[in-house]
């Protein structure tokens, strides 16, 4: 009969000859029935026995093999354990065999153990027995006659023990008091008979006898238990079996019993499922095939390697890329019917990923035990990724070593060089490993060789490791070069015991020469910053002042050594000092590029104005090493830029008079032309009145530009509705026939302000929103309530402003150069207000995308 290919096989080769022996040498009989059809998959010679069968029945269904079994209880059991995958357990069970052509009636005690895979899914049935009919005729027999009775327990090793329901009292006989380790009278209280069982098992005992006494139970009593750890004799494992009998009014009256030796039976029962938790949780994946190449069993380990989702419908074809499974089956499988096994490297697939997995397999073959023909192949298969990983590792490592500009020996511990790499070898002038084998210390310069000898050799011993200057000497030429070594014993991975002396050097020969071209650079760089007309300065990690060269000593008319740390800073005028200082702690703090302007009091007892500026500086490894940078004298440019402002203040103030009389004859000319009624005189009047306002705006903005840099601009300040503010422009302002002005948001606070100066900041913003949106008809004003202040944004959809130039807008006359020629104006607007907003205690600030538009906010606290 065919075995179910989707069942589970028995996994006697996967435990060898530990499970084979446990199996067949064992007194107890045991079987194995495989899959649905309950397929005998193994029987030892005392489960034939005990049916009355030779090797014959192994591979046949159990219903097959013993028919004379049908209609008796057993089938209904065998697929009831199946089905549910619950255990069964029965004492003394009654069995109908077939025995010499006729039936005899046998008793057994059994156990159908359920053998499931990873999923819950039952692939077998394990069958213990133990034939009791002995014990339960003479138990019958005992009803006759009490002779007969003492006799056939004392043969079937039983103790007999009766327990007293009204006293609670237990009589037991000498066998009962052996097994239990118990020296004591015959009769004892039930809480004393309880010490001798081990104290984990006394609750089920005690529950297991008061059921036996409760009439509305109906059963007998039947536990299994350790004895007590303490008692007389080793621990063993003990049956008690009994039963209550009761009186007419279901009182009970006397409850008597047996206990049997079981430990073997226990000791069997759990050294099986050993060996079943060895298998399924085996590191190695292991796998059984029939030869039909169906595979019938498959561990934990297995499916997690190949990623299998189940453990059903599997075929060996499977496990393998096509042309490694026609491999196998044209030159492994033969080897292993020929000579029983086979080892070597196969490579695997992954079930999901098709990933090749190459692995190390040990075959084997799976042998009938009854006739010794081969059924089946067994395999257990290592992973061996991680060992080409290792390897892979191991030769990345020896290139690195072999390729490196540093110096890398190794010696045994006696000394004697036995490994030198490329770079060792050039060193010292060998043109080979053979070449250079020979006393580490010969490879020394001759003043170094007794220092390794004596010193180093026992530092490693007694430390471990060395690290210092030494000498090499060149084979060829006899130079001798200095080198930083670093020394160190080699542990053996799995003793920790020493094997050898490594060594790692650095030819300092380049260091050597950096140094010194190093130090011929520094000279080099402090002449040349002596003769820089710019005062260089320098700090450290922390911010101070490390180097100045002397022109800034030639400035401050005191020593260098004055300057260093902070001392820099005493050199400034206090009006200027704080401010300084501050500033260059912030941008130290976060590395950004330092420039500020001050004043300092010259060797002339003169002011100077200084422009000081300063980048931070990375070395290779991006490490911060501090900052460098220069300090510039724009005394000349500062005093050229006050004759100039002032220059601007006298001529604005000069001109706005002359402008004024010109405005009032203008506006008397245009109303005498009006009252004679000349249209065309009265045209080039209003021309002319136009270009007389364009001036005076332009007098106006340079008399600010001058008030601001003199920090003459004196602000009104009183409470301003930023809603009105808005709205005047949105309701009065005409700026031209095409723009319209949208209003968009609101605030309900009030702030502190000049009323006209942030008119004229709303003024210069919607101007030039016009003037720059010439193919627009929108501008849009938003004003937002923030947390603390409000915001004001003006958007327009003109020419925008390109990424790199939006930082210099609010500069004094930047205009951006392509739209200087296309658009008037002399770029003051937008530096009055930005001054008018910080004057207010706020911010203002813009974006702009070219050929999109451009937005610019001011904000101003409440």
């Amino acid at each position: 009969m065919e075995i179910d290919k989707n069942s589970i096989d028995f996994f006697v080769p996967l435990t060898g000859d530990i499970f084979k022996t446990l199996i067949e040498k064992s007194p107890v009989p045991n079987s194995l029935y495989i899959g649905r059809q309950l397929v005998i998959g193994l029987a030892n010679d005392a489960m034939l026995r005990l049916w009355g069968k030779d090797g014959s029945v192994i591979g046949k269904p159990y219903w097959e093999a013993l028919p004379e079994l049908k209609g008796q209880p057993v089938f209904q059991l065998l697929e009831e354990v199946y089905n549910t995958g619950q255990p069964y357990q029965a004492r003394e069970d009654r069995l109908d065999l077939l025995v010499n052509g006729r039936f005899q009636t046998f008793y057994f005690n059994f156990t159908f153990t359920p053998l499931k895979d990873e999923d819950g899914n039952v692939w077998g049935i394990l069958n213990t027995a133990t034939d009791v009919t002995e014990l339960v005729l003479t138990r019958q027999h005992l009803i006759a006659s009490e002779e007969q009775k003492s006799f056939s327990l004392d043969a079937a090793e039983l103790g007999t023990w009766e327990l007293d329901p009204v006293n609670y009292t237990i009589k037991w006989d000498e066998r009962s008091k052996e097994l239990l380790g118990a020296d004591v009278s015959d009769s004892v209280s039930f809480e004393e008979a309880l010490e001798y069982v081990h104290v984990e098992d006394r609750d089920n005992v005690q529950k297991a006898v008061i059921c036996a006494l409760d009439p509305l139970n109906g059963s007998g009593y039947s536990v299994e238990f350790r004895t007590a750890k303490t008692a007389k004799g080793s621990e063993r494992w003990l049956l008690g079996k009994g039963k209550a009998y009761f009186n007419s009014r279901g009182g009970a009256n006397r409850c008597a019993g047996t206990l049997l030796d079981i430990t073997d039976e226990v000791k069997a029962r759990q050294e099986r499922e050993k060996l079943l938790t060895l298998v399924e949780h085996s590191a190695d994946a292991m796998a059984v095939a029939d030869l039909d190449t169906s595979v019938i069993y498959i561990n934990k380990a297995c499916q997690l390697l190949l990623g299998f989702s189940d453990r059903k419908a599997l075929k060996v074809r499977d496990f393998y890329p096509p042309e490694v499974f026609e491999w196998v089956k044209e030159h492994v499988w033969p080897k292993v019917s020929e000579e029983g096994s086979w080892k070597g490297n196969l490579t695997l697939r992954h079930a999901e990923t098709g990933v090749h997995i190459p692995v190390f397999t040990n075959f084997i073959c799976i042998y009938d035990p009854i006739n010794g023909s081969i059924i089946g192949r067994a395999a257990t298969l290592r992973d061996l990724r991680p060992e080409i990983r290792s390897q892979l590792e191991q030769r990345k490592l020896l290139s690195l070593v072999e390729n490196t500009d540093d110096f890398i020996a190794v010696a045994n511990l006696d000394g004697n060089l036995v490994y030198l790499n490329k770079a060792g070898l050039q060193l010292i002038g060998a043109n080979s490993l053979f070449e250079a084998i020979r006393p580490f210390s010969e490879l020394l310069a001759e003043d170094d060789k007794v220092f390794f000898d004596r010193e180093i050799l026992n530092r490693l011993n007694n430390q471990g490791k060395w690290s210092g200057k030494l000498k090499f000497r060149h084979l060829l030429f006899e130079e001798n070069i200095l080198c930083f070594v670093n020394m160190f014993m080699i542990s053996d991975p799995m003793t920790d015991g020493p094997t050898g002396i490594a060594c790692v050097a650095r030819d300092l020969r380049p260091e050597l020469a950096a140094q010194k071209a190093l130090a011929e650079s520094e000279q080099l760089f402090r002449d040349i910053t002596t003769a820089a007309p710019a005062a260089l300065w320098m700090t450290d990690v922390n911010g101070d002042v490390t180097y100045v060269n002397q022109i800034w000593a030639d400035w401050t008319g005191m020593p260098l050594e004055w300057h260093q740390g902070k001392g820099w800073l005493d050199m400034i005028v206090p009006e200027d000092r704080d401010h300084v200082e501050e500033k260059f702690n912030a941008d130290f703090k976060v590395r950004a590029l330092h420039e500020s302007e001050f004043r300092i009091k010259g060797r002339d007892g003169n002011e100077h104005y200084i422009v000081f500026t300063g980048n931070p500086q990375y070395d290779p490894y991006v490490n911060f090493k501090g900052y460098i940078g220069a300090a510039v004298d724009i005394t000349e440019q500062k005093q050229l830029q006050n004759q100039k402002d002032e220059f601007l203040s006298i001529a604005s103030h000069e001109l706005k008079t002359p402008i004024t009389s010109m405005k009032a004859y203008l506006q008397v000319l245009s109303k005498m032309l009006d009252d004679r009624g000349d249209k065309s005189l009265i045209s080039f009047a209003a021309k002319a009145n136009k270009q007389v306002n364009k001036l005076t705006s332009l007098i106006s903005d340079l008399l600010d530009v001058t008030k601001i840099q003199a920090g003459k601009m004196v602000l009104n300040i009183t409470p301003v509705d930023l809603n009105d503010l808005v709205n005047s422009f949105n309701e009065q302002h005409l700026l031209s026939d095409k723009h319209y002005i949208t209003v968009k948001g609101s605030c309900n606070v009030m702030v502190n302000g000049d009323w006209h100066r942030l008119e004229q900041v709303m003024e210069n913003l919607i101007s030039n929103a016009s003037k720059y949106s010439p193919d627009s008809d929108e501008i849009i004003i938003t004003i937002e309530q923030l947390p603390d202040k409000v915001k004001i944004s003006v958007t327009d959809f003109g020419i925008g402003i390109p990424e790199e130039k939006l930082s210099l807008v609010f500069d004094r006359f930047f205009r951006v150069e392509k739209t200087s020629q296309q658009f008037s104006g002399l770029g003051l607007g937008l530096f009055i207000s930005y001054q008018i907003v910080k004057q207010h205690g706020g911010e203002m600030g813009v974006t702009s995308k070219e050929g999109v538009g451009s937005t610019f906010w001011f904000s101003l606290p409440y």
